[in-house]
């Protein structure tokens, strides 16, 4: 779940930062809670998607196609690849399964 918010800018002339340097009409960006609003997140946006050479005979061929995938859910950490057909579109979907 994410929170998507609406920004209201307010402009102060004059303001220090840390290092006491002057910061002149700095836009400060003002969240409040009430302008948010949940959005439901797809189930495979914590997922990462890398495509890679595959491995094993096949000479030539095999090492040029990015044919594999690996595969990771990054909340659990946990790690999938896969180079059991041709196509990647086969990959993809077998790795989904597991």
């Amino acid at each position: 779940m994410f929170l998507r918010c609406s920004v209201r800018l307010r402009i102060n002339s004059v303001r220090f930062n840390s290092a006491k340097q002057k910061l002149k009409n700095y836009i400060f960006p003002v969240i409040r809670p009430e302008d948010c609003v949940q959005i439901k997140t797809h189930p495979y946006d914590d997922v990462f998607q890398k495509f890679i050479s595959g491995w094993g005979p096949g000479g030539q061929k095999v090492n040029m196609t990015r044919n594999a995938v690996t595969i990771k859910h990054v909340p659990t950490g946990i790690v999938v690849r896969v180079h059991q057909s041709r196509l990647l579109q086969e990959n993809i979907e077998i790795a989904q399964e597991r």
